[in-house]
């Protein structure tokens, strides 16, 4: 895998930790700071994830992994269209957590993939 493909990835597992980070202190009652503050940096963390996932997306489709990249997508679009959706705030929270925790969750298992591969390897 070429450097500039990993470091895209590993980018986009960056940025699903840092959404995970934030859902749990939301599920939690305890958030971070207040929304208007957070939300540019939510808004630019969104556009990041989508051109990595993309190039993510692109790098894997011939591996037989281009589902996790599918998956921290799909979620990212649910993320995105929560606002229009007429849910209280609390519950909305709870959405929140639970897409940011699946586009950690398939990054991991991606991480979990390439780390055996390179014991395999050994």
């Amino acid at each position: 895998m070429p450097r500039l493909v990993l470091l895209n990835n590993v980018l986009l597992f960056l940025a699903c930790s840092i959404l995970l980070g934030a859902g749990i202190s939301l599920v939690l009652g305890r958030p971070v700071a207040p929304a208007a503050a957070v939300a540019p940096m939510l808004t630019a963390l969104a556009i990041l994830m989508l051109v990595t996932g993309l190039v993510m997306l692109l790098s894997e489709w011939f591996t037989g992994i281009r589902i996790v990249p599918l998956i921290v997508l799909l979620a990212l679009a649910g993320w995105t269209g929560l606002p229009w959706l007429p849910l209280d705030q609390a519950t909305r929270d709870r959405i929140a957590g639970a897409l940011w925790l699946v586009q950690w969750a398939a990054m991991m298992c991606w991480f979990c993939r390439l780390a055996a591969q390179g014991r395999a390897d050994r």
